[in-house]
Order: C-alpha cells, then sequence, then structure tokens
C-alpha cells in the first residue's frame, strides 16, 4: 500500500512520520561530466554540479555517458530511483542522436536489430 502525504499513519498510538526529506534535481548534464556518485580518476561528476544545493545524499537515476549531454534525474527516493531505473519496470526512454556523418545502411540495420553494448 502507498503512503500518501496527506495520510496519517499511526503505531502504537503514536504518529509516524518520514525520517527522509526527498529531494528531485532534473539536471541537464553536460559534455565532460560522468554520472557517478565518486571517481577514482577526479573527473567532474554530476554530483560536483549541485554539490552547493544539495542537504541530502542524492544518486543519479540511470546513466548518460561521459560525453552525453541530456536530462537526468538526482534523487534520494530510492522507490522512484527503482520504478524507473530497473528493466523489469519497463519505463521507455527517448534519446535523441546528432551524428556527425550521415548515417550507413549497415549502422540502420544494427539499430533496428538493437545494440547491446558489452561492458568491459
Amino acid at each position: 500500500m502507498l503512503i500518501n502525504e496527506a495520510d496519517v499513519v499511526e503505531y502504537n498510538g503514536k504518529t509516524i512520520r518520514p525520517s527522509v526529506n526527498f529531494m528531485y534535481i532534473l539536471l541537464n548534464k553536460p559534455k565532460n561530466t560522468i554520472t557517478t556518485t565518486a571517481d577514482e580518476r577526479g573527473r567532474d561528476s554530476v554530483l560536483d554540479l549541485v554539490n552547493e544545493a544539495k542537504k541530502e545524499r542524492l544518486y543519479p537515476v540511470g546513466r548518460l555517458d561521459r560525453m552525453t549531454t541530456g536530462l537526468l534525474i538526482l534523487t534520494n527516493d530510492g522507490d522512484l530511483t527503482q520504478r524507473l531505473a530497473h528493466p523489469s519496470n519497463e519505463v521507455k526512454k527517448i534519446y535523441k542522436a546528432e551524428l556527425d556523418r550521415n548515417i550507413s545502411g549497415k549502422d540502420l540495420e544494427r539499430i533496428s536489430d538493437g545494440i547491446v553494448r558489452k561492458m568491459v
């Protein structure tokens, strides 16, 4: 059962209040910024961009490659992160790509067949 903000939850006669203040930041991720919470190489991370604004420990929802720009959600809401990012929830994502050359027929075939990226 989901509990809404207006609901009153009691346990053993005492009102229970959430212990976490949820924070949601929509960030237009710039190029050359990584989408991780920490980097052993010292590269700029999306969390570095919001360091001054955050009071809670935030996590990126999903990932964008270092040189990719686009909308990214940063939050401390684990339930939302799970609902948006876990493949079993089948949340559709839309990507727009701009290329520096014309796309080939072979490239179109690979895209229509589906591209699986192997992590190394």
